[in-house]
């Protein structure tokens, strides 16, 4: 008899557990799905910001007229030097209608190239990018004894 105490207490005790786990199953199933729905939908959104930002790294480059590693790699440079991307995508803008004006036939311009070291015919003959040029700007501009001097070289006062 006590045997058959013992067993009926484990069935009810089995059974209880049974009906316990089966009123939190829902709940359970419920926090799963959710979390599996967060997960996917921060995985949507991260894929979808990679894919904008890649989106952007091409126009960006496009309208530098470089190739995109190019525009990566100036890009991490900007960073890595606090200059915002923005001034730098205005320099090399300047810089390609300033290397145009030279070609042209502006001396100004003309002057301000040859002082920092670029032969102007050589840049259009070799269609050299910003990213071409930047190396020999900024070597050209450490020669430059002063600030005040150096500013005379900006492309954007070399018209």
């Amino acid at each position: 008899m006590a045997d058959t105490i013992t067993v009926e207490r484990l069935v009810l005790e089995v059974s209880g557990a049974v009906d316990s786990a089966a009123q939190r199953l829902p709940r359970l199933l419920a926090t799963i799905t959710a979390a599996g729905a967060a997960a996917a939908a921060a995985v949507a959104g991260m894929t979808l910001a990679a894919a904008q930002m890649a989106d952007d790294a091409a126009k960006n480059a496009r309208e530098l007229g470089i190739q995109i590693d190019q525009y990566t790699a100036l890009a991490a440079a900007a960073e890595m030097a606090r200059v915002p991307f923005e001034a730098l995508r205005t320099a090399a803008v300047t810089q390609r209608r300033t290397l145009a004006e030279a070609a042209a036939g502006s001396q100004r311009a003309a002057d301000a190239y040859r002082a920092l070291g670029i032969d102007v015919d050589q840049a259009i003959a070799s269609n050299a990018t910003f990213a071409d040029l930047l190396p020999q700007i900024a070597k050209g501009l450490g020669r430059i004894p002063s600030e005040a001097e150096a500013g005379r070289y900006r492309p954007d006062r070399a018209r």
